[in-house]
């Protein structure tokens, strides 16, 4: 391939990308990493909470840790963050502590490593897909429930 300098105008109008030389790795070192940060996001994706459809009348958003999963999850699988919700099996409660009045939307792979899942406080979350903002909050009785077990709830509605 020419140089980048090299490609005619043309092409780089057409879109065409001349590839760039690289660098040769340190012996040992930058290929490893690459590889084993690949395994890392390999592995930390699939132990992911993702949403089966992006309906958005089908998705829900705890009121508690913002994970979004559609109604059908949160019914067989619960909420991994908040697992003494006791979502599982139990519509009413799904629908309790579960809202479809949410925005944006935010995929996290590594919560802890990520300046977004601080900004959105789920850097203490297990991966998934995260709403930036709920309107509402869990009933009083279920968030007295929530604080009774020593987990801490506060209420974040913008």
């Amino acid at each position: 391939a020419a140089p980048a300098g090299d490609v005619p105008a043309a092409q780089q109008q057409q879109g065409a990308i001349a590839a760039a030389p690289r660098a040769a790795p340190a012996p040992g070192g930058a290929t490893r990493r690459r590889a084993t940060t690949q395994e890392e996001a390999t592995r930390a994706l699939a132990s992911a909470n993702i949403p089966d459809t992006f309906r958005k009348q089908k998705l829900r958003a705890c009121m508690r840790c913002y994970l979004i999963k559609s109604s059908e999850q949160f019914y067989d699988q619960g909420c991994e963050n908040c697992p003494f919700l006791h979502l599982e099996g139990d519509l009413t409660q799904v629908h309790d502590c579960t809202t479809t009045a949410f925005s944006g939307l935010l995929a996290i792979t590594k919560p802890t490593e990520t300046w977004a899942g601080k900004w959105v406080r789920v850097s203490h979350q297990k991966p998934g897909v995260y709403a930036l903002s709920v309107t509402g909050a869990l009933p009083e009785e279920i968030a007295q429930q929530v604080r009774d077990a020593g987990v801490r709830y506060e209420p974040r509605e913008v």
